[in-house]
């Protein structure tokens, strides 16, 4: 499992997330966790259950094509990129988010279908 403390400024906000990984049953999880630089007990979190790809592995990880249905464009996603983090930042905001309680969505593929990606694609279970 990877974990590394990265800073990102939203809103004239500091926020610190970490991004952890793991691999079990032929399947990703990826643990997306933002606080406000000084409330590290509140956070809001991501998880996420994708599919493995026998050649890139992880796929939020290392980058995969989804179309965009706001933007109506193929963008690359990656969490990787601090634009992806800022988008779920920004929706936990708009979702009643202050930085000052914990909010955890389970689904975060449900997450990106909502702020406009085709993500079901990421389903283990997905078959296209």
């Amino acid at each position: 499992m990877k974990k590394k403390t990265r800073t990102i400024t939203v809103k004239e906000k500091t926020y610190i997330y970490t991004l952890k990984d793991s691999y079990q049953n032929q399947q990703w999880e990826v643990h997306l966790k933002i606080t406000l630089q000084n409330q590290k007990n509140d956070a809001l979190a991501f998880h996420f259950t994708t599919k493995d790809d026998v050649i890139a592995g992880c796929p939020l990880l290392t980058g995969i094509t989804l179309y965009h249905r706001i933007q109506k464009e193929e963008v690359v996603y990656n969490l990787n990129h601090p634009v992806r983090v800022k988008e779920l930042i920004e929706y936990g905001l708009v979702h009643q988010w202050t930085g000052e309680q914990t909010i955890v969505h389970e689904d975060g593929i449900t997450v990106l279908n909502h702020i406009g990606y085709d993500s079901d694609v990421l389903r283990p279970l997905y078959k296209e």
